[in-house]
């Protein structure tokens, strides 16, 4: 599992816990270090359901409470393996049980001391951590897009929650007036005014990035209320819906987990639910064939959109070269986009170009 994926999963463990299929808004506790599975064993305790639990929730903050660093330190801590906590424990002197009880504060996550200060809305990763109120809070960024950083936090008045930033400026900085913010505890013009800085750990240049491979592609959205999201992750944040039949041009792809995801300019859509070419790497020679439910041609002869192509065991495109026959000795011509032209059909193909002898066996690409 990603980086990515691992911390928003983690944080919403405080901002998504549902007990009985109740969700529960957790509350605020200074000081407060409870660990998810602490916080539902004590709430499953009480026997209570619904609104009765709650009220006992938001009446016994001690038990069902957690403030801002307790929250993040667990959630990137446990993302990165604990990098964070072997970090600490080797930067700070005297330090050698940070444990999630124990913690570390909202000022020392946030220090400069320990991480490189970020000043551009484009620069910044999920991971990267928010200072606000003059060190006094903290809020880890989960998602990032060109036009929005997700992040979540616990604060005084809302408990764990989750907040996002509309980027209008991405070479600025996230309170320059440019920038929106929408959170439950505040206004925009508060948030902005509590604001510090955002800094990048420097541990975090330990954790291994999710490998995303460039790519071209138009593609067209294949089923009903599609998520974008924030990063991909079926638990990450939600940016909008999509249907069958929407446009979107994806410049990314990964797999994580076995699941494959599309990054467009408003975040992240599954594999599962496009149809349309893609270029990967930006090159001419490694275009491929993408359907609903992530499968694509491969070994085989295929007919899109009433032009036929032929595609190799590595699922990319044949292009410009004779491919022989299956059932006779006659070379078919595959242009330079690989669409079949049957007026240059041969059985003496100009070997001055590339003969394909047996396409189910021949790579289409020859890097």
């Amino acid at each position: 599992m990603s980086f990515t994926t691992t911390l928003n999963s983690k944080c919403q463990e405080y901002t998504n816990m549902v007990i009985g299929g109740t969700r529960i808004q957790l509350p605020y506790h200074w000081g407060g270090k409870n660990l998810p599975s602490v916080i539902k064993a004590n709430l499953t305790a009480t026997g209570k359901s619904g609104a009765d639990l709650q009220a006992w929730a938001t009446a016994n903050p001690a038990k069902a409470g957690v403030d801002c660093s307790g929250l993040v330190y667990y959630a990137i801590n446990e993302a990165s393996n604990g990098a964070v906590r072997s970090y600490f424990e080797n930067a700070l002197p005297g330090e050698d049980s940070l444990t999630y009880a124990y913690g570390i504060s909202a000022a020392t996550l946030t220090n400069t001391a320990y991480g490189k200060r970020i000043t551009k809305a484009k620069d910044m990763t999920p991971g990267c951590l928010m200072r606000s109120d003059n060190g006094g809070h903290v809020l880890v960024i989960t998602g990032v897009t060109e036009t929005r950083i997700d992040y979540t936090h616990s604060n005084r008045s809302k408990g764990p929650h989750t907040g996002y930033i509309t980027i209008g400026n991405p070479n600025e900085d996230l309170d320059a007036a440019a920038q929106t913010w929408h959170d439950i505890a505040y206004t925009d013009a508060t948030a902005k005014s509590l604001y510090d800085y955002t800094i990048l750990l420097e541990c975090f240049a330990t954790v291994e990035p999710v490998e995303e491979i460039p790519v071209s592609a138009n593609l067209t959205i294949q089923g009903t209320n599609v998520n974008v999201r924030t990063s991909p992750s079926t638990s990450a944040g939600i940016v909008k819906t999509l249907n069958t039949g929407a446009a979107i041009q994806a410049n990314g792809r990964v797999m994580i987990s076995g699941d494959p995801w599309f990054h467009i300019a408003d975040g992240w859509v599954s594999g599962n639910y496009v149809q349309g070419w893609v270029k990967d790497y930006n090159d001419n020679n490694r275009w491929w064939y993408v359907e609903k439910s992530y499968t694509y041609p491969k070994s085989e002869w295929k007919t899109i959109a009433g032009k036929d192509y032929c595609f190799g065991p590595d699922s990319y495109l044949f292009v410009e070269c004779y491919i022989k026959s299956e059932v006779n000795n006659t070379y078919y011509w595959v242009d330079d986009d690989g669409v079949y032209l049957n007026q240059y059909d041969t059985t003496t193909p100009d070997r001055s170009y590339r003969v394909v002898e047996n396409y189910k066996t021949e790579n289409a690409y020859q890097g």
